[in-house]
């Protein structure tokens, strides 16, 4: 059996790719026999991982070349952007099945969704921008999501080529079902699936002793502020930890520790138990999940998370926002978290306040947690969903 991955952006092979998505899915499903390869554009890269097969963009796009790896299926990561047709119709012409993964969040527009579409969009646009650039950037795009034959239909015509639709979260399937049911694409409804991504087997709990700890994990680079929202992070860690004299909190990613020289640092964090780490090794990450209670998200928009799942496969229970733009945060709170409700410090420092006080009163079991995620999430039992779900065996 022959199943390659493959994603038509040119990213570094590095041991980053084969940890997420395309690449270790790619490995898990060679971790259950399955004969498989990661597919990439070149230029290629002296970090590449020699389970990497880079080929000139045009191939991509030819029938015969993919024929003549003589392949059963193609899981292609392309997130059903119209610009990529070409490639999945050399696919399907090359006589393998073809798996198309979706964006995380699943597929929503002004047509299917009204109101909240412009509120999601105004917000992404202006946070990311700044109103000045923000707010013409938003009209545009507006207007040209609003006039289906110049960006919905195309999407669905790409998505018609499929013979499976991967989406990530139980609402992003029903939102992407709604936005096929929009523009009369009913026949592809049925090929959508529930197929979450992949997360690597390290994640996961062993009996540790759970320490009365909160975690963070972002990137918390400069760029990435108007999306992670450091500031209400760090605003409602001050309120909760001043109020919880016996927790303390972690913050872990990439430039962590110059959040302590930001404007909007709170003095009084100064006085409370917390630590910022700006990179830590795989193996480091895990204990710490491990031994923490709850994984805090404070982002405004997110298409999957990867992080609070990751502590989830370790035991934690999670506190994000409310929102729509974070659809699988709210389907993982269902069972093992809490939402606050507004985008302010105090409805988080609250809903932090309710984690602590579940696990004070025997309401969160580590065990239970880990177990019902990373029998989800794991990348072998991602795998193995993937070929159920291509109706494959293996």
């Amino acid at each position: 059996m022959r199943v390659f991955t493959c994603t038509p952006v040119a990213f570094k092979g590095n041991h980053t790719f084969f940890s997420r998505e395309s690449g270790l899915l790619s490995r898990a499903l060679g971790s259950i026999g399955v004969n498989s390869k990661a597919v990439m554009p070149l230029p290629g890269d002296t970090e590449d991982e020699q389970d990497l097969l880079r080929v000139a963009y045009e191939n991509l796009e030819d029938a015969d070349w993919w024929r003549a790896l003589d392949l059963d299926a193609v899981v292609f990561f392309a997130w059903a952007m119209p610009q990529y047709t070409p490639i999945a119709r050399a696919i399907k012409d090359s006589g393998a099945k073809l798996f198309l993964y979706l964006d995380a969040s699943g597929l929503w527009n002004p047509w299917s969704d009204g109101l909240d579409w412009f509120r999601s969009y105004w917000n992404f646009n202006t946070r990311t921008y700044g109103r000045a650039i923000g707010t013409p950037r938003f009209v545009l795009g507006a207007l040209r999501q609003s006039i289906p034959r110049f960006f919905a239909i195309p999407r669905l015509e790409h998505m018609a080529l499929a013979d499976v639709i991967g989406t990530g979260s139980p609402s992003a399937l029903q939102r992407t079902i709604d936005y096929a049911r929009t523009f009369g694409f009913d026949r592809i409804t049925e090929r959508m699936v529930l197929s979450p991504p992949a997360i690597p087997e390290h994640f996961g709990y062993q009996g540790e002793f759970k320490k009365k700890r909160v975690i963070c994990v972002a990137r918390w680079r400069r760029q990435d502020w108007a999306q992670k929202n450091p500031e209400l992070l760090l605003r409602c860690l001050a309120m909760f930890l001043d109020s919880c004299r016996d927790y303390e909190a972690v913050i872990v990613g990439s430039e962590a520790g110059r959040l302590v020289r930001t404007p909007f640092y709170p003095d009084e964090l100064k006085r409370l138990p917390i630590t910022f780490i700006d990179a830590l090794p795989n193996s480091d990450l895990t204990k710490l999940y491990m031994e923490s209670q709850v994984s805090l998200c404070s982002s405004y928009h997110e298409s999957f998370h990867l992080a609070s799942f990751e502590a989830a496969c370790c035991g934690c229970s999670i506190v994000a926002l409310d929102s729509d733009d974070v659809p699988a945060l709210q389907w993982l709170a269902e069972t093992d978290g809490t939402l606050a409700k507004k985008e302010t410090p105090h409805a988080f420092s609250d809903a932090l306040m309710h984690e602590a006080n579940a696990w004070e009163r025997g309401e969160r079991d580590p065990e239970q947690i880990a177990r019902r995620w990373t029998s989800e999430l794991q990348a072998s039992q991602a795998a193995r969903r993937v070929m159920r779900q291509l109706r494959l065996s293996f």
